[in-house]
């Protein structure tokens, strides 16, 4: 089996990290708390999807596609909140 660790884009695995940063900016910034717990949902149903769809004899499961969408659209809409909240002219 090949080694894949040189492979993997740092994205994936820092992605929970940044979706954290991402909703501290927004708590700091006095976000709503209903955005807040929608996006931390969204975030673990979304890793725990993909860690169950992590599959070795079949590495494209269904969960692990939806897992991994989930993640980055919590983090995308998360992003472009707090960025309307940071700076309020956009």
């Amino acid at each position: 089996m090949e080694q894949t660790s040189a492979y993997i884009p740092i994205t994936t695995t820092y992605a929970s990290i940044l979706a954290l940063i991402i909703m501290m900016v927004i708590e700091n910034a006095s976000g709503m708390s209903i955005a807040l717990h929608i996006m931390g949902i969204a975030l673990i149903i979304g890793r725990i999807l993909h860690t169950t769809g992590m599959n070795p004899s079949n590495p494209m499961t269904l969960g692990r596609g939806i897992g991994a969408v989930l993640t980055y659209a919590a983090m995308a809409v998360g992003a472009l909140y707090a960025l309307k909240l940071v700076l309020p002219g956009i």
